[in-house]
């Protein structure tokens, strides 16, 4: 029943017209996940309650709501686009529209705490600059009334598979930086970061460009273009 009311809430997201009452719906339930994020990490961690300022205390709970949206929409990603059917269709591309309004939601509301915090915050101008662009490329794919930017888009934000690992080593250095758990969390993220990103995406457009379908669905060489 749980799955069933997901499922249909996404589904909801999906068909939302216009779509921006989708980003705005989208970017409150990210920024109500800081709440709970701060007070479940007053509970479970000694580090939030003795060692952090309160510029420290927003970007470890920011930090965790990352990490919850990378795994999202990794999860939501990948269930669209892997694999397609016998036919090259994707049946799921209601998944892969979903997972695109969750996304612009979060670039709207990390977008504003950034701003908010812009002095305090790590990497504070390059993340504005980040989301301006990944909600500008979002909007595109979902505006152009057809699969394929959708499912290029998509492809991409698979690659927030590293992100957690990238906010774990930061909740860590506060702490634990000379112990063994950073250093293999350190590890890990080059790991998955060097197979997530570096090897995955020639593999992806490889897997993408070879359904003659889906390419064939561009309607023109500027909109080709668009796509890379």
């Amino acid at each position: 029943m749980a799955l069933d009311g997901v499922e249909d809430s996404l589904r909801y997201l999906s068909e939302l017209q216009p779509v921006y009452q989708g980003y705005g719906i989208a970017a409150v339930g990210w920024a109500s996940l800081l709440v709970p994020f701060h007070f479940g990490s007053l509970l479970v961690s000694s580090t939030y309650r003795k060692d952090l300022n309160s510029a420290q205390r927003v970007e470890w709970i920011s930090r965790c709501v990352s990490s919850v949206h990378a795994l999202v929409i990794f999860a939501a990603f990948s269930l669209a686009l892997f694999p397609a059917s016998a036919t090259g269709e994707y049946e799921r591309i209601w998944l892969c529209r979903a997972g695109l309004v969750l996304a612009n939601g979060y670039f709207i509301y990390d977008f504003v705490l950034v701003l908010l915090c812009i002095r305090t915050i790590t990497a504070g101008p390059s993340t504005l600059v980040h989301h301006v662009v990944c909600a500008y490329v979002v909007r595109t794919a979902l505006s152009r009334g057809y699969d394929m930017p959708m499912i290029w888009a998509g492809g991409f934000f698979l690659t927030e598979v590293s992100t957690p690992l990238v906010n774990w080593r930061w909740f860590l250095y506060f702490k634990h930086k000379h112990e063994t758990v950073y250093k293999v969390c350190g590890i890990l993220m080059t790991l998955v970061f060097f197979l997530g990103r570096i090897v995955y995406m020639p593999v992806f457009l490889i897997y993408i460009y070879a359904q003659n379908d889906l390419v064939n669905s561009i309607p023109s060489r500027s909109e080709a273009f668009f796509l890379g």
